[in-house]
């Protein structure tokens, strides 16, 4: 199923776009299919299922642009919901059911919030009146809570918040930059491929290209409820159901290899490979793989590049898939269909303009229309000496010439670089030669060098070093008084 642009651009201010597509593609149809750990829903049972929840919200006077809150975790209730909410024009901020429900009601304001029994009984402290309803729903039970007050927007989609872990933001999504992102990867998804979805949906990587995306094709979609946390858990449903498309984020990847699953990565027909750096020691596997690289944001709704598949170097994260340039500091900026519209902040909804170039706040470089990710801006600092320097093209510089697993340095303004290896023999063995080479040319600035052991490598959910946790741990075991400390 493919969505001509232009002709969507010109039916867009008259009409939901989303009300043909999703009684054509599952009003009487068997596929898509979605498969849960109790359950296999037709796409039939899926639209009855969405016709319930349209009931069930109907005695609230709901109007099209009325904004729900599904705080919601990944089942074929939170797929209904999306179903209703597409159909009839609500807005939905899709939340991590283990958020705070309190917090994301704040930032958010929503007119509805569905949520489960156990999240709503300590929301319910703060509630001044009765505004909510439970319900029981396929032997589940649920929380209607109606708010008097709320959002209403009906150019918004979706509302996803950035997985940045000091200052997240809420992006609000329209139909402009989702179909472009649905338009531009048609190409990866198969019709009826056989799909295993372990991202979570309240992202936009796991919203727009694991879920939408592959239920468009009328694919048979698997949940897996550990968001592939449980790697014999994966190995297993591939057993059973032999999926064909996997996406995933690195840090599952390196979990597959490193456990002794890479052979799931060569059945694979498709799949993506984004939200993080990948470690370059598995680039010569995934050559011989049809998986592709990635590289988006939830404010590109989320696409800004992708890779053909088995095409794998180091840095690279794909062709341009809208307007790219750099900035003068290295600064990754884009434009285009896919840029955000509107954002969410203290429950208040800002509109920008749509035509306007964003910041990335990673660095990186073009060759031609070919992107290369070199991290986070905000990964880099100045040395004493006044110069800007970039921790990342160091450490991958070590990995790679001495076939280290785990290095990272750190800053700590008041001290100094703080140079981290895994406290393996071999690594411990090849310090002081890195020392004279590689960190020659920074060692007068460095405070500490320190070797932990390669599970305090601390990783965040995408796979990237957890430098905050890292630093912190490090300082508070280990100090820094000393120029070398073991």
């Amino acid at each position: 199923m493919f969505f001509d642009v232009d002709i969507y651009h010109h039916s867009l201010n008259w009409m939901n776009p989303w009300r043909n597509i999703l009684f054509d593609l599952l009003k009487y149809k068997s596929n898509p299919i979605l498969i849960t750990k109790e359950t296999i829903y037709t796409a039939d049972s899926l639209w009855t299922l969405s016709r319930l929840w349209k009931e069930l919200l109907a005695k609230f006077s709901l109007k099209k642009g009325d904004t729900i809150l599904l705080h919601l975790p990944k089942s074929e209730h939170l797929l209904a919901n999306i179903i209703n909410g597409l159909f009839q024009s609500y807005p939905l901020i899709l939340a991590n059911p283990k958020w705070d429900l309190w917090e994301i009601k704040k930032q958010t304001n929503p007119k509805i919030i569905i949520t489960d029994k156990n999240n709503f009984e300590y929301f319910s402290h703060f509630m001044k009146e009765k505004q909510y309803e439970f319900i029981r729903v396929l032997n589940q039970d649920f929380v209607i809570i109606h708010l008097p007050e709320g959002n209403n927007i009906e150019e918004v989609v979706f509302f996803l918040r950035t997985s940045g872990t000091h200052s997240p933001k809420w992006i609000g999504l329209t139909n402009r930059e989702i179909f472009f992102n649905i338009n531009v990867h048609s190409k990866i998804f198969e019709e009826y491929s056989i799909v295993l979805s372990i991202l979570p949906w309240f992202h936009s990587f796991g919203l727009i290209l694991d879920l939408l995306s592959t239920f468009l094709k009328k694919s048979y979609i698997i949940i897996d409820e550990n968001h592939g946390k449980d790697i014999e858990y994966i190995d297993f449903l591939f057993e059973k159901f032999l999926f064909r498309h996997l996406s995933m984020v690195p840090l599952t990847l390196e979990k597959l290899i490193e456990n002794g699953y890479e052979s799931i990565l060569f059945h694979l027909n498709s799949g993506i490979i984004g939200g993080a750096k990948i470690p370059s020691k598995y680039l010569p596997l995934l050559k011989n793989t049809k998986l592709r690289v990635g590289y988006g944001q939830t404010e590109a709704g989320p696409g800004i590049s992708i890779g053909e598949p088995g095409d794998w170097e180091n840095n690279y994260v794909g062709r341009i898939l809208c307007d790219v340039m750099i900035s003068e500091d290295g600064e990754i900026l884009y434009h285009g269909d896919n840029v955000y519209q509107y954002e969410l902040k203290d429950g208040s909804i800002i509109k920008y303009d749509s035509n306007r170039w964003v910041s990335s706040g990673d660095l990186g470089f073009l060759i031609d229309d070919r992107l290369y990710y070199e991290g986070r801006k905000s990964y880099i600092f100045k040395l004493k000496n006044g110069r800007w320097f970039n921790p990342l093209l160091i450490e991958e510089q070590i990995k790679r010439e001495y076939q280290i697993d785990h290095c990272i340095i750190l800053n700590d303004n008041h001290v100094g670089l703080i140079v981290i290896f895994s406290n393996d023999i071999r690594t411990t063995y090849l310090i002081p030669l890195i020392e004279k080479t590689l960190l020659y040319a920074i060692r007068p600035y460095i405070k500490a060098i320190i070797t932990i052991q390669k599970e305090e490598f601390f990783k965040t959910n995408k796979g990237d070093y957890d430098r905050l946790k890292i630093y912190k741990y490090v300082v508070g075991r280990y100090g820094l008084h000393d120029y070398r400390v073991k």
